[in-house]
């Protein structure tokens, strides 16, 4: 049984999904993952562009039929970790936690994939709470 759940930006299983990108077609996926990685700073490859919105979509098919009327409780605390820049989606809609067993939220400064760069706020709470475990 793990100590703690940490989740980055996402929905409690009971909510559904709001994702933007669930309506997108796949060319309006590749232009989207295009977007992603040119703002992560790198040139977007066609190819690997192609081969990830394969991947993408599987993952949205499979969320398209995701139900979980009643989860049950998760067997350890959840860490909810939102940010302030997520249009995505907002800390605020990351309440549904607390149904899952006791949640601590937590809100970073950045947009939705602000955790790919490892920010230090985000290292220092992982590295206290590990510790404290």
């Amino acid at each position: 049984v793990p100590e703690r759940v940490y989740v980055s930006s996402q929905l409690a299983p009971r909510d559904q999904m709001i994702a933007p990108m669930l309506a997108m077609t796949e060319a309006e996926l590749g232009v989207e993952l295009e977007k992603v990685v040119r703002d992560m700073g790198q040139q977007p490859h066609p190819e690997l562009v192609d081969i990830y919105v394969g991947i993408l979509q599987a993952d949205l098919d499979m969320i398209r039929r995701y139900v979980a009327s009643d989860p049950g409780a998760l067997p350890c605390p959840v860490t909810a970790i939102g940010w302030s820049e997520d249009t995505d989606i907002t800390p605020a809609q990351m309440s549904g936690w607390s149904a899952c067993r006791d949640t601590s939220f937590v809100v970073f400064p950045g947009p939705h994939s602000r955790f790919i760069d490892a920010p230090p706020e985000l290292i220092s709470m992982l590295s206290g709470l590990r510790s404290s475990a």
